[in-house]
């Protein structure tokens, strides 16, 4: 039998080859993944605020004034988030006493307890007040679970949901307290292009007593003018169901207007 040649390739010499080739490529990429940068910090707090205004005359005389904003503060476990709006309107026949004035506000809060990088358990709260929908005063407080998503596109969302209790305080219908089944969801987008942001947010409650719902929401669009300036177009979507008497289910606003974030 001829004896194989000092140095020359033995049957088993490919495969450790190939697994030296192999360790070598997964110590680059380990070596890699080692080099990059870690995952940023969240900023410490950021806020924006959105101012809109109408005003009209002749046969009729008619004025709005609308703000909105809200208010973040986080660090790597906590988050704190506060947000409100303000809607006042006027709207009557020219030289007529009756002014037809309308005023609606609401508050919001929300404490952020991260269990995981996109996994969080929340408390929130909310206090509002529309004349125009017999609404005195409207009180919702709650807790639940929630998750940070983020999709191709600069895309991120915020899903919640949990048990809120409600109660409506009225002008002229019956006060109601009631337990929820609470929601909200957060959509920002650049998907289109750093130019663009687009936007979704809503919260909502299901009367778990007798079978109603009520649903806020505002969705629109910002396009930069300067570093923290944009220009804003908005709509506003208000729903409750059952509407208190006399009054319709759906309130829908549309707004043009400015928008300042820092």
């Amino acid at each position: 039998m001829r004896a194989r040649a000092a140095g020359a390739p033995g049957a088993g010499d490919g495969s450790l080859a190939r697994r030296i080739a192999l360790a070598a490529l997964l110590g680059c990429a380990c070596a890699a993944a080692l080099a990059q940068d870690p995952p940023a910090d969240p900023p410490p707090y950021a806020g924006r605020a959105a101012f809109s205004a109408e005003y009209s005359s002749g046969n009729s005389n008619t004025r709005r004034l609308y703000g909105d904003g809200d208010f973040t503060a986080q660090d790597k476990v906590r988050r704190w988030e506060l947000s409100g709006k303000v809607d006042r309107r006027s709207d009557a026949p020219e030289n007529d006493a009756d002014t037809g004035n309308t005023l609606a506000w609401r508050g919001n809060g929300n404490y952020d307890r991260f269990t995981a990088a996109d996994r969080f358990a929340y408390v929130r709260a909310s206090v509002e007040h529309d004349s125009a929908k017999d609404l005195r005063r409207r009180q919702t407080a709650g807790f639940g679970y929630g998750a940070e998503l983020r999709f191709a596109g600069e895309t991120r969302v915020s899903v919640r949901g949990g048990l809120d209790y409600v109660s409506d305080h009225r002008y002229v219908d019956a006060d109601e307290g009631y337990p929820a089944l609470g929601w909200g969801l957060k959509v920002i987008s650049q998907a289109l292009g750093p130019r663009l942001e687009l936007f979704h947010e809503q919260d909502g409650f299901f009367n778990l007593r007798q079978h109603g719902t009520v649903l806020r929401s505002k969705t629109g669009a910002r396009v930069p003018v300067t570093a923290s300036l944009s220009a804003l177009a908005q709509v506003n979507i208000d729903w409750e169901d059952p509407p208190a008497p006399g009054r319709r289910s759906t309130d829908t606003t549309f707004l043009v207007g400015l928008n300042y974030s820092f």
